[in-house]
């Protein structure tokens, strides 16, 4: 292959990346002025990334992977127990096998809550069968089968975890099985949210989603 035509595949491709990041800082810079707008319509205050990440770090979800990144933080207490919102985006893999995840997260942090630690998302076979590999082992409710069908939950105290996803709280989540997904808690601290980044016209809806979430447990 001629030098000029390598030259010009190399060129090709530098422009190709550099097109690509432009297109997606834009892309974030749209999203960060309707979350500035979305927090004014919720009665939020867009505040620093690193700060949600200082006060609540320890919550599973935070400790996976690497490049963690929270992006266009906005949070308050006008709706009672302290609120933040995030777009987080962090990276598992290397190589071809990379894999960059994004979800917007919601935090409700009330001082009623005395949660033990845990993560509750949809059942998945995949990681029924690969769990115990990588010494994740599920929370057991074998008296409820609807909920086991539904739902997988861990947490390193099992004990505190059946004491509070009690009979009551089970069919809760067992009855809006549609509407929650992924949710994870410790002390007074609890995260939904449902595997993507929303929309931040429906950040409303996500709110709402974690109050009700939180209503379950008392």
């Amino acid at each position: 292959m001629k030098p000029v035509v390598i030259a010009l595949i190399v060129i090709g491709v530098a422009a190709g990346v550099a097109a690509i990041w432009l297109a997606e800082r834009a892309w974030w810079k749209r999203r960060r002025e309707r979350w500035a707008a979305a927090a004014v319509e919720l009665g939020l205050a867009v505040a620093d990334g690193p700060e949600l990440l200082d006060r609540f770090g320890s919550l599973p979800l935070f400790q996976k992977g690497r490049d963690r990144r929270v992006r266009n933080l906005v949070r308050g207490s006008a709706w009672g127990p302290e609120v933040w919102i995030a777009d987080y985006v962090y990276v598992t893999g290397g190589g071809k096998s990379q894999q960059q995840h994004r979800a917007t997260v919601c935090i409700l942090r009330d001082a009623k809550l005395a949660l033990p630690r845990f993560e509750l998302a949809p059942e998945d076979p995949i990681s029924h069968r690969l769990g115990p590999l990588f010494g994740i082992r599920e929370v057991g409710f074998d008296d409820d089968p609807a909920f086991s069908k539904t739902y997988r939950v861990v947490g390193p105290d099992e004990a505190a975890v059946r004491a509070a996803f009690t009979q009551g709280v089970r069919s809760q989540f067992v009855q809006r099985a549609t509407r929650v997904a992924h949710v994870e808690a410790e002390g007074d601290a609890m995260l939904v949210h449902t595997g993507r980044l929303i929309d931040p016209g429906t950040a409303r809806d996500l709110l709402q989603l974690a109050q009700e979430v939180r209503s379950y447990f008392g």
